[in-house]
């Protein structure tokens, strides 16, 4: 009985994660050198796609954020690494 269940509830969340709509963003190759300083002044920010719009799942699940809390986030590549920059704001409450 409680495979059963448990085939169930698979089921069921299955169908609730496959609502929603898978996001791609893309790596952007830079021929330069970032400087991490937290200033995001370079030429390169202006030009990259960011990730954005993001979903929370917890303590809410699939509840869209808070404006006043909006996060980015940035993905850089070169032949020396890789790059990952998150830009985040938190709101004053």
């Amino acid at each position: 009985m409680k495979f059963i269940g448990f085939c169930i509830f698979l089921q069921f969340s299955y169908a609730a994660f496959s609502q929603i709509e898978k996001k791609k963003i893309n790596a952007v190759r830079i021929t330069t050198s970032l400087k991490i300083d937290g200033i995001l002044d370079e030429p390169e920010w202006k030009t990259a796609p960011a990730a954005d719009k993001f979903i929370a799942l917890r303590p809410t699940p699939f509840k869209p954020e808070n404006p006043d809390n909006k996060s980015e986030v940035y993905f850089f590549y070169n032949d020396k690494g890789f790059l990952q920059e998150l830009f985040l704001v938190k709101g004053i409450a």
